[in-house]
Order: C-alpha cells, then structure tokens, then sequence
C-alpha cells in the first residue's frame, strides 16, 4: 500500500535448526542491539543456567557494546562483521572441509585472525567473573577486555574472490564449523516462509488494541525538515561561492581591455549575496540545533494505539509448539521415506487428515489411520507409526498406551 504507520516489531529467537523457540515484541524503532540485550534473561531462564548458549545474529544486531554485554552474560556470540575491515591477502586462505551433523561435506576456503572492537567507555565493564560462566567457559580465554572485545575474526572467500567476515568468541571450534553454523542462521527464514503459507503467521489474530505509551520518543519529524534546510543553505552558500567567483573573473576580463587600463570592479551584488548564504546557513545550523531529535508519542501522534499484544503472543505460542511438533515428526519420518527431505511435511499434513478409527484393547488406544495417497506414502506413515508407538507414551490425563498404525500394515 506505499502506507507507512505505527507498528511493532517482533524478534525471534530459533535453534540451531531454525526451528522458533522464543519471540518478543517491542515498540516501534526499537533495533535488534537494543532487543538482543533484553532478550537474555529470557533467554537464560529457558536453557538454564550451565547450559552453553551461542547467540548468532545478522547485522541488525552490530554493536561492540552489545557484544560485550552479551559476553558478560555468560552467552557466547556469532555474527557477520560490519563497517570498513582490511581484506585477507589471497595467500592467507586455504581449502578446509567440513561435515555437517546431516553427512553432507561443505567445502570452505578461509582465512582467520584476531581482531579487537573499541567498546564505548560506558560499556567498558564487560569483565566476565567465574560465577557467570558455565564450566565449560572456563577453559578458554576470556576474550573480554576492559576497552575492547577481542574476537576471532574467520574470513570466508567466494569463487569469485568475494570476502565474508564472520566474528565469533568461540575458540573451541574449528574455522570451518564456525562458517557452517554462520550460514545455518538462514534457517530461520524457512519458518517464516512456510508458517507464513500454512500457519497463517502474518494473520491479524486480534482487532483489540490498546493505547500506546505517550511518554515513548519517537523521531521527531521536524528535524528531518530542518536538517533539510541546513543542506539547502550549505548548497546555497556553494551557489554563491561561485558566483562570486564568475564576478571575479568577469572582473579580471573587463580589466584586461585596453581602455580598462587595468582596472575593474567587481559586482558588489556577489559579495552581498555570498554573505546572505552565509547568515542564511548560520540560521540553519542554529534551527537545527534548537530543534529535538526526540519527542515524546503524545506530542506527534496524541491518541495512538497499536493492536493488542497478548492474544497475537498466545497464537504464537501455539503456531510454535505445532511447527516444532512437525518438525520432529518430519525429523522421524525422512529415514522411511525416499523423498523425505523435500517431501515429508507434505506427507505429515496429509496424515494429519487421513480418517482413521480409535478402539482400546487391554490399556493401549489404536489409533489407525487409512491409508495415504499412495502405497509408498501409506509404507513411510507405517515406519512413523512403528516409531511413535516405541515411545510408550500415554494418553494425557490417562493410562492409556498410545499404539499407532496404519491400516493394511504391519505394526512391528
């Protein structure tokens, strides 16, 4: 719609497969440095607290500050690096290999140094102490320095001579690993893009809204105009600079004549106009100065709203808790199904239609499903079946044993 209005914004939280675990919302302009450091006590009351926890990020998130903090927090980090770098010579990179936890052999060329990142002196007590690092942290170098954060920095070259710079404090894994779990952050986006198809993710879950705090700064739009005018004045001031100089050399031409005799004046208009650029961008500057950045909601937008937050959070919470169902159940499924790795959510949102009949025998519920679509699809649903029935899981609320089968199929 080319319609921009008030908001929020979501930050979500993935696995190392990509699968969501966790998502915050926060007001509008909030960026991701600012949200990662909120999301970690969260976070941490999640994993627990000896549990080791690499956060991995994109460039959103850039900031030696929150790097530090996220350090001192016990959790370590994995990102792209961002601004100006000095490029590796092409003699520094050599061919690496890399298995993925899936078999598949990933070949990298490399290049790895140190690299320190100046952290604003307000941040600068990002010290790590024995009680906030796991035992398995405590075996590295503390990589966290009073001005600085000292990080490995892992260049990953392209075929066609392109440098990609990844930051990580993780010491313990190799070079290619870490370029791996890099490029594994994508993930993430394969949620989005199939919750948005078949989980409804960008559904408006709620009409109910909700005042939105007046006492928030927001951009002030005033300022963007000002700043204009400061631009406008400067290119004013540069009009008139040459101006004056045209004066001149019209000057100098007209002095040149033989009846001239040497001499000419020049414009006095060019002058005045240069002084007038000048006062005119003094005004600008001092506009500019004397107008806010920030102002607070109620001053730009009296009366905002913005939509209801719980209930979108609540249908999150579900969607979340039935993708990483899926995704399990489809983890179980690929090794009986040929076509699993590009077709086992198909199969799995088939089954989860098939009829079937429900009977207890002796303290375990049946559950049989009617065959799938095909033979092939019906034998792949048999194997799940078999494992889901191996689990021994009972019946919420009950003793029932859960069995599963599909019909026309042996069950062991």
């Amino acid at each position: 719609m080319r319609i921009a209005g008030p908001a929020t914004e979501e930050t979500w939280v993935g696995d190392s497969e990509g699968d969501p675990i966790m998502v915050l919302t926060a007001a509008p302009s909030k960026s991701l440095a600012a949200e990662l450091s909120r999301l970690l006590p969260d976070l941490r009351a999640l994993i627990g607290d000896d549990r080791r926890c690499t956060v991995v990020f994109d460039r959103g998130g850039y900031s030696p500050a929150v790097f530090a903090e996220i350090l001192a927090a016990g959790f370590d980090i994995l990102i792209y690096h961002k601004g100006t770098w000095a490029r590796s010579p092409v003699e520094d990179f050599s061919s690496t290999d890399y298995r993925a936890p899936d078999g598949s052999i990933q070949s990298y060329e490399l290049a790895e140094r140190l690299i320190n990142l100046a952290v604003p002196a307000r941040h600068a007590t990002a010290q790590h102490s024995p009680a906030q690092h796991s035992p398995a942290q405590h075996s590295e170098e503390d990589l966290t320095t009073a001005a600085s954060v000292r990080l490995r920095l892992i260049v990953r070259r392209s075929p066609d001579g392109h440098q990609t710079p990844i930051l990580t404090n993780r010491t313990d894994l190799s070079a290619a690993e870490v370029a791996y779990r890099m490029a594994n952050r994508w993930r993430q986006e394969n949620y989005f893009k199939y919750a948005r198809e078949h989980f409804a993710l960008d559904a408006l879950d709620s009409y109910a809204d909700q005042p939105d705090d007046p006492t928030r700064l927001v951009p002030n739009p005033t300022k963007a105009h000002a700043l204009g005018q400061v631009a406008a004045a400067r290119a004013g001031v540069s009009g008139a600079h040459a101006d004056l100089a045209q004066a001149i050399s019209t000057a100098v031409a007209q002095a040149g004549r033989p009846k001239n005799h040497g001499k000419a004046e020049v414009d006095p208009t060019a002058a005045q106009d240069l002084a007038a650029a000048h006062a005119d961008l003094a005004g600008a500057k001092k506009a500019s100065r004397d107008t806010p950045t920030h102002l607070p909601l109620g001053q730009i937008r009296p009366g905002s709203r913005l939509l209801e937050t719980e209930r979108k959070l609540v249908t999150h919470a579900i969607r979340m808790s039935a993708y990483n169902t899926e995704s399990a159940l489809a983890r179980l499924l690929r090794p009986h199904y040929s076509r699993g790795e590009d077709e086992a959510r198909a199969l799995l949102r088939e089954a989860f239609t098939l009829p079937g009949d429900l009977e207890i025998i002796d303290g375990t519920l049946h559950v049989r499903l009617d065959p799938a679509s095909a033979p092939r699809r019906s034998k792949a649903l048999a194997g799940l079946c078999a494992e889901l029935t191996d689990t021994q899981t009972t019946y919420p609320d009950t003793d029932l044993v859960l069995a599963y089968s599909v019909k026309g199929h042996p069950t062991a």
